[in-house]
């Protein structure tokens, strides 16, 4: 399930978490964007991926 769009790619980690606090997602689904997203924009270290627990 796409929740970006095909502009995904574009977007950094911190647009999309911008984005996220625009649509008012709650930190799970900010957490689940991130994580669709990492595979285009590098891996998630262990320390970025916690802030979003």
């Amino acid at each position: 399930e796409k929740l970006l769009g095909d502009t995904d790619e574009l977007l950094t980690e911190t647009d999309t978490l911008n984005l996220a606090i625009q649509q008012n997602l709650l930190k799970q689904e900010v957490y689940t964007i991130t994580q669709e997203v990492t595979p285009k924009i590098g891996p998630l270290t262990p320390s970025q991926g916690a802030q979003f627990r």
